[in-house]
């Protein structure tokens, strides 16, 4: 019984550790209108995603738009999306099922033309895999984003 506690350990750990983070980090550069990098603190940009280049309809967040403060350092800014605080709703499979998707950013109310997400940011579908099977005798059936690990069959491994 205790190497089967031990098992169910490792596992709950490694389904932890290899857990992606459910935020995107966007990074830009902001110019003023003579292409000189811009040197600011305390900027108010605002985010929305949206399933179109133009128009279309707001994906992410659910309401409003996601305000941030933002300091820009010789043009360049990084901000976190996702969180969960506030209206900056946390990403899921279920928001960002779309097949296209279009972050629109705004500065001081004006909107930039929107940037198509890609690739990294729809890797958080895999956060909802279904039916994952390994070849070494455990077959998990559902990973989920709090993580909860059903056990459908296990051989017993003799941990030494």
């Amino acid at each position: 019984m205790k190497s089967l506690t031990i098992l169910i350990a490792i596992l709950f750990s490694i389904a932890t550790l290899y857990s992606q983070p459910s935020t995107i980090t966007y990074q830009g550069k902001l110019l003023d209108n003579s292409n000189i990098p811009v040197n600011q603190s305390n900027v108010v940009m605002t985010f929305a995603i949206y399933d179109a280049s133009s128009g279309g309809f707001q994906i992410w967040p659910s309401s409003g738009v996601v305000s941030k403060t933002v300091n820009i350092n010789l043009g360049l800014y990084s901000v976190t999306l996702g969180t969960g605080v506030g209206n900056d709703d946390i990403f899921t499979s279920t928001n960002l099922n779309a097949n296209n998707l279009y972050l629109e950013v705004s500065i001081g109310g004006t909107p930039l033309p929107r940037t198509q997400l890609t690739t990294v940011p729809y890797s958080i579908l895999s956060n909802s895999a279904q039916n994952v099977v390994s070849n070494n005798g455990i077959n998990i059936q559902t990973l989920s984003n709090n993580h909860n690990i059903n056990l459908q069959q296990m051989e017993l491994v003799r941990l030494l």
